[in-house]
């Protein structure tokens, strides 16, 4: 996220996150210290993604 979530969006993250077959991994791309490399990893092992 590169901005502060909507409430709605924060209540989509976690109705997400109580399905238990989906996981969800969050990445704040607003911080200095992000790890695009793993980013990346993530979005092609991912099945879907959600960008917010």
């Amino acid at each position: 996220m590169t901005t502060p979530a909507p409430d709605w969006v924060r209540r989509l993250i976690q109705d997400q996150r109580t399905s238990p077959e989906t996981q969800v991994v969050e990445f704040d791309l607003a911080s200095e210290s992000v790890d695009y490399r793993e980013v990346l990893e993530c979005i092609f092992a991912s099945d879907s993604i959600s960008v917010w």
